[in-house]
């Protein structure tokens, strides 16, 4: 969950997107509980489907795609698809992998879900999306320097 809230810091400071991915960051794991016979990381790791989605609701308001939808309604549904896009990419660096199309899993190996190597490897994103904030938001951290009087 931290991992996903740091990547959306990265893109975005909208506190509804954010704290909607952050809260629906293990829904494809949760998702499956409602789904009876449906085996991990299959139906609900589909990476079309979540960044399908994500592309949609991103685009949505910007092409006009749902007049008449409220906007907070679009935007807590983009923090929904995202943070499930966002937790089927990081299962994609997992051995287990995610499902690519029938038939087909991938998974770059980078490493063993619930391992050492897990860990460091959130970690690491955490450290770039932090860079990536500093770099691409030098407005924000100077209203934080303010705010805490450095």
């Amino acid at each position: 969950m931290a991992a996903n809230g740091a990547i959306c810091l990265t893109f975005t400071t909208d506190p509804v997107i954010l704290t909607t991915a952050v809260l629906c960051a293990r829904l494809p794991d949760q998702a499956e509980m409602f789904l009876p016979g449906v085996r991990h990381r299959t139906l609900t790791h589909h990476l079309y489907f979540w960044g399908g989605l994500t592309l949609f609701l991103f685009l949505a308001p910007r092409l006009n795609l749902l007049p008449g939808v409220d906007p907070v309604v679009v935007k807590v549904l983009l923090g929904l698809f995202a943070g499930g896009l966002l937790h089927v990419a990081m299962d994609m660096f997992s051995k287990s992998g995610i499902p690519l199309y029938p038939g087909k899993v991938w998974g770059a190996r980078v490493y063993t879900t619930g391992s050492y190597s897990e860990y460091l490897f959130l970690a690491l994103i955490l450290v770039f999306c932090g860079l990536g904030f500093v770099f691409a938001n030098p407005s924000q951290i100077d209203m934080i320097r303010a705010h805490l009087g450095f």
